[in-house]
């Protein structure tokens, strides 16, 4: 009997330590250098108005667990297929503000504009 409890425990202690070690808590996304410096980068391209829907598919792998920052950067990536460029600028400041902040940018002209932009380009599925 005392043998058969040593072993329950071993295998309790070994499954408690299997699980600490393989399971990661998902990161915030709220400071995330990483996604803070992919920003940036995209503001390069940007500037020389060269900026493409490929751009974004690094930001888009890294903003794929937040729900808000994932829609987001699908639009902006919608918008460089329209050569959109200021509106994409104000995106990804907007999205820089949010990552850096937590806080969402309450801004009705932002998304009224898209909706326009998408409307104009047959767009009724995005422009929702």
């Amino acid at each position: 009997m005392n043998k058969n409890i040593i072993i329950g425990l071993l295998g309790i202690i070994l499954i408690i330590i299997l699980v600490n070690v393989f399971y990661k808590e998902p990161q915030s996304i709220i400071g995330n250098e990483e996604v803070l410096a992919e920003i940036d980068r995209l503001l390069v391209p940007l500037s020389q108005e060269a900026i493409t829907k490929n751009d974004f598919d690094t930001l888009s792998e890294l903003t794929k667990n937040d729900e808000y920052t994932k829609q987001e950067v699908k639009e902006l990536a919608a918008l460089a297929k329209y050569e959109e460029y200021s509106h994409i600028g104000h995106g990804l400041t907007s999205l820089h503000d949010y990552i850096k902040t937590g806080e969402e940018e309450i801004c009705p002209g932002h998304s009224l504009a898209h909706y326009y932009i998408f409307i104009r380009h047959v767009e009724e599925r995005r422009a929702e």
